[in-house]
């Protein structure tokens, strides 16, 4: 078991291969930093937060990148149902934090 968010016990995991997939498609949009995004990507593992798939980021790497804003990059996506999918990569103190995923429903 390892602690995260400020003591919370919880079973980390790999990121699975569609998981890993929908973040490099939103690093390929990062103007700067894919290099070290990436890198993150290979030293993390993760935890479900929701039943949409939004994923909370443990990086391990020390690479870091220095970044104002706390969602570095979005994108969208349709579903079968016509209904829009929003992707959210957060980045805080320099690393990947979470990847929020969220309907327009």
């Amino acid at each position: 078991m390892v602690i995260v968010n400020g003591g919370d016990t919880a079973m980390l995991r790999d990121l699975e291969e569609y998981e890993r997939q929908i973040a490099e498609w939103l690093i390929a949009h990062v103007g700067d930093h894919k290099d070290v995004y990436l890198d993150q990507l290979s030293n993390c593992k993760v935890r479900s937060l929701d039943s949409n798939g939004s994923l909370e980021f443990v990086v391990f790497s020390d690479k870091r990148v220095d970044f104002l804003r706390t969602v570095p990059v979005e994108g969208e996506a349709i579903d079968a149902d016509d209904i829009c999918i929003n992707y959210l990569l957060h980045v805080v103190g320099g690393k990947i934090t979470m990847l929020n995923i969220y309907k327009d429903d």
